[in-house]
């Protein structure tokens, strides 16, 4: 495994590298980074791929640009195209590449909170860098990034994505609901409430519903106040020897009409309120 690694000045930098049957992982040591730079861009030899090549990288999603998790097709755009597209701060620490029917996803495990991706395309060539931001903090801690060959079914971005959460899990950075209910009984409601399994099944959207879904909610709220008021929302009757269902409703819009137009007078009969 190589990588190339840039900063503002053309310096030698120490790498290591962990090998184990799993996983390649890379190790800039913390000592090594000079603590004047503002940034440092690591290209990893397996991120890079040649236009017309069958594959694509896996980017998740950003800060900025919020346009979700995408891939990039190693298409050919003519002579003279040029790309250069900064990914601010993933919210996952991982990206990867998938070309020739084998897969590569990397994870960065040092530094994970500071770093942003760069996709370039240039002369038919296609690179994603990790660029780490040293501007506010400096290197605090070591620059690793854990690379980690997927083949067969497993190597799409979803053969990623699935490696990535058994790896959580096996760390103990998440847990399976079906777990923390033991130690939180509200997530049991939780997980087959109404209201929030339609919030988290909600779609990509055009940005207009962004403005207007607190006005829906109002609604929605205001439609459920208004069947718990309603305890008897369906009554059977029996007016000429069939049976036929009338909604309760009705005759609680009779009782509000027959309102309109009294008074209400307070005790001592010296205000009225019109309704």
């Amino acid at each position: 495994m190589k990588a190339r690694i840039s900063a503002v000045h053309q310096l030698e930098m120490e790498t290591q590298w962990i090998h184990t049957d799993e996983y390649d992982e890379m190790v800039i040591p913390v000592d090594s980074i000079p603590a004047d730079l503002s940034s440092l861009d690591v290209l990893l030899a397996c991120m890079q791929a040649d236009a017309g090549e069958d594959g694509y990288f896996v980017i998740p999603s950003c800060s900025a640009p919020r346009t979700g998790s995408q891939l990039c097709r190693f298409r050919m755009r003519g002579d003279g195209y040029h790309l250069q597209q900064l990914f601010l701060f993933p919210l996952m620490p991982i990206f990867g590449i998938v070309k020739n029917n084998r897969a590569t996803l990397a994870i960065v495990t040092g530094m994970k909170y500071d770093f942003h991706l760069l996709l370039r395309v240039q002369e038919e060539r296609y690179t994603l860098t990790a660029q780490f931001d040293l501007a506010d903090f400096g290197a605090y801690e070591d620059i690793r990034i854990r690379l980690i060959p997927l083949e067969g079914k497993e190597a799409t971005y979803s053969g990623m994505a699935r490696f990535y959460r058994d790896y959580q899990l096996k760390r103990g950075a998440c847990r399976r609901i079906s777990e923390r209910i033991k130690e939180q009984p509200y997530l049991d409601y939780a997980k087959d409430a109404f209201s929030i399994r339609i919030r988290h099944g909600w779609k990509k959207r055009p940005t207009i519903f962004l403005s207007i879904s607190s006005f829906c909610l109002f609604f929605v709220k205001l439609s459920i106040a208004s069947l718990r008021r309603c305890r008897r929302p369906l009554i059977l009757k029996k007016p000429s020897g069939s049976w036929s269902v009338s909604n309760a409703m009705t005759s609680t819009k009779q009782n509000s009409a027959s309102l309109v137009g009294t008074k209400a007078v307070t005790t001592d009969g010296s205000r009225s309120i019109s309704r």
